[in-house]
């Protein structure tokens, strides 16, 4: 990995470094957001009860995300303080190590959802609903390895000052979604168009992101340094373990949502969906904002500047404070 990463990080201005890292994170935030709304838009075609039936699966994708984002989060936090001690050999070890676990963690996660999708999809769906849901579920389970994978990659580019990688990998895979969404949907008929140009762009995203981490800027992926020390597996869990709950609880509560929801029929349950992706394009901003943050505050404490770690706190909580207040507003003046 270059040197000038680490003295941007380091040396360079607080401001200005947040937020030239957070633009290309915001970017491929609100583009996958802005998927997820197009998703809805061609399933719509469909019916209300597809568009509800698609939606029910989203619970089980942020069980994915969250998944993704405990094993890049984790890694990417002992990453990015390695890089800023200049500690390259234990940066190889984890960036590696990090990829391999998310990666068997979602070859578990898809074989049991494998194995109990049928009790799964009629919990969560009514009987209009059940077959639209299924068909959508089983793609995307299939895909979940590389889904868990490109959340651990994107984290971890960034972490390293390399946000722009993220950024092309899954928006690439994003935009290719949306191209084969109505292609796909009208050559099968139904949902399972728009779950295979789900399952296709997830698998591109991940070779795009693996295929970056053999840049000359980003740290490199070596089979000979993979690890299985306590001292990895324990950095990630610390690291990832906040996110994990929290997108652990969205999960839980969308699930809860859902069921609740299903009883006042499909209607309801569609509404609801549509109305959470459009939130989650204000939500992006949001949270591609403070990824911006994230890499600088791992560099410096890394490297003992721990002076500047607090200062780009303080900027990044004002900032998305101010945000937030304002996109409060706009929702309750538009809704």
């Amino acid at each position: 990995m270059e040197n000038k990463n680490y003295e941007l990080m380091v040396n360079g201005n607080l401001k200005r470094t947040i937020c030239i890292l957070a633009i290309p994170a915001i970017i491929s935030m609100l583009v996958t957001a802005l998927y997820n709304a197009a998703d809805t838009y061609f399933v719509s075609k469909l019916g209300e009860s597809a568009v509800a039936g698609v939606s029910v699966v989203m619970s089980y994708m942020s069980v994915v995300q969250a998944c993704g984002f405990f094993f890049g989060h984790g890694s990417g936090n002992f990453i990015s303080q390695s890089l800023g001690k200049k500690d390259n050999l234990s940066t190889e070890k984890m960036a590696v190590t990090g990829v391999l676990y998310s990666f068997l963690a979602g070859l578990i996660l898809m074989a049991l959802s494998l194995v109990f999708i049928d009790p799964i999809c009629s919990l969560f769906s009514s009987k209009t609903m059940l077959a639209h849901t299924k068909n959508y579920f089983l793609y995307v389970v299939l895909a979940t390895p590389f889904m868990t994978s490109s959340f651990t990659l994107n984290n971890q580019l960034r972490f390293q000052g390399n946000a722009f990688y993220g950024m092309f990998g899954l928006g690439t895979g994003a935009i290719l979604n949306i191209v084969l969404d109505p292609i796909l949907i009208s050559v099968t008929g139904d949902v399972r168009g728009a779950s295979l140009a789900t399952m296709i762009s997830q698998i591109v995203g991940f070779i795009l992101l693996f295929a970056f981490t053999f840049n000359k800027k980003s740290v490199r992926l070596k089979i000979k340094r993979i690890s299985f020390e306590k001292l990895y597996i324990a950095e990630i869990t610390k690291g990832g373990m906040p996110s994990l709950i929290r997108q652990g609880m969205m999960a839980i509560a969308s699930a809860c949502l859902s069921l609740m929801v299903k009883g006042y029929g499909d209607f309801a349950v569609a509404g609801v969906s549509i109305a959470s992706k459009i939130s989650w394009i204000f939500f992006s901003i949001l949270i591609g904002f403070c990824q911006g943050f994230q890499p600088v505050c791992g560099f410096n404490y890394g490297a003992g500047r721990i002076d500047r770690v607090k200062k780009a706190f303080w900027f990044s909580t004002a900032v998305v404070t101010a945000y937030m207040i304002i996109a409060c507003a706009v929702c309750l003046i538009f809704p």
